[in-house]
């Protein structure tokens, strides 16, 4: 960023959302909670956009940048039957669709929106859109691929954990998911049919730490360069499929893990609550990262009924 903009951009308002902010309202709720006897009708456009924007309303028109812009197209109209043949996660990219749209379209309304941007690796229609899949959005006006943005360095180089001694066609990690999730048992499975978090942990820690074996010799590698050579340290992102998924992940490579305790008082003793010795829980993971060890307490405020914590080693 020119050094004469900085100001600009440090003045600017900025507000960080996701689709679900964006699901209207229903009538029967107030202050949060829901309730039968309430009937307000629906959310007009400036009461949407309010309380959606805050104080930004007033300082509108807004300027709309999507992230992942490929998920905020306005959907055509399609039929009945081909809707209901349309697989469950079509149905939840229409909907999740929709309602961001829609939602644009009442900020539009009674704000107004001075431009929108979508930003997307991947700017054509998906599945379920109502438009041919694949097909680049017409109103494409820059484009530069992922292939020049790895040779330009802007993007990570994408990493697959190959080594394998199986003699099998593919090595047993090319397609890990796919690795993951066959020949379960009944057991190994949720009522949805996905696999259990712990399940996934299990099945990919191997070629988790293959990856970090790789991420270990590049950290030594540049530990060891000298001072005129480019240092920057490596970076390793897990992508989980959700959070469920995810928090397992965090807890086993962490090492760390969350627990609530309930003191052994009476409501109105804030001492005992102050002076509560927590039983501290960690568990037995050691992290295959180049980490620092360190424990961490996180306890509430002393007149909490429930103290929680974490604690655990990196």
């Amino acid at each position: 960023m020119p050094g004469p903009y900085r100001d600009l951009l440090r003045a600017g308002k900025v507000i960080v959302t996701n689709w679900h902010w964006f699901a209207p309202e229903s009538e029967h709720t107030e202050g949060g909670r829901r309730y039968t006897v309430v009937k307000k009708g629906e959310e007009t456009d400036e009461a949407f956009a309010r309380t959606r924007l805050g104080e930004l309303f007033d300082l509108g028109p807004v300027m709309v940048m999507n992230d992942e812009g490929h998920h905020a197209y306005r959907p055509a109209p399609i039929a009945e039957e081909e809707e209901k043949e349309a697989g469950t996660e079509a149905r939840r990219e229409r909907e999740e669709a929709t309602i961001w749209v829609q939602g644009l379209d009442k900020i539009n309304a009674a704000s107004g929106i001075q431009i929108c941007v979508d930003l997307s690796a991947t700017p054509f229609y998906i599945k379920g859109s109502g438009f041919p899949e694949g097909e680049p959005f017409p109103w494409i006006v820059s484009d530069f691929g992922l292939v020049d943005a790895i040779e330009s360095g802007i993007t990570k180089i994408p990493r697959l954990p190959v080594s394998d001694t199986t003699g099998s066609p593919d090595p047993k990690y090319f397609r890990l998911w796919r690795n993951i999730t066959e020949d379960l048992a009944p057991g190994q499975r949720l009522s949805n049919r996905r696999p259990k978090p712990e399940v996934v942990w299990e099945r990919a820690e191997d070629a988790l730490v293959q990856l970090a074996g790789e991420y270990n010799k590049m950290f030594a590698a540049i530990e060891e360069a000298d001072d005129t050579a480019l240092k920057a340290p490596p970076v390793l992102i897990l992508v989980c499929d959700n959070t469920d998924i995810a928090q397992v992940f965090y807890e086993r490579i962490s090492g760390q893990s969350e627990v609530e305790a309930i003191p052994e008082a009476d409501d109105e003793d804030e001492n005992a609550v102050q002076s509560c010795q927590p039983h501290l829980y960690s568990t037995s993971v050691t992290s295959p990262f180049p980490v620092r060890s360190h424990s961490v307490v996180k306890r509430s405020e002393p007149s909490s009924k429930k103290l929680s914590w974490s604690t655990g080693r990196s």
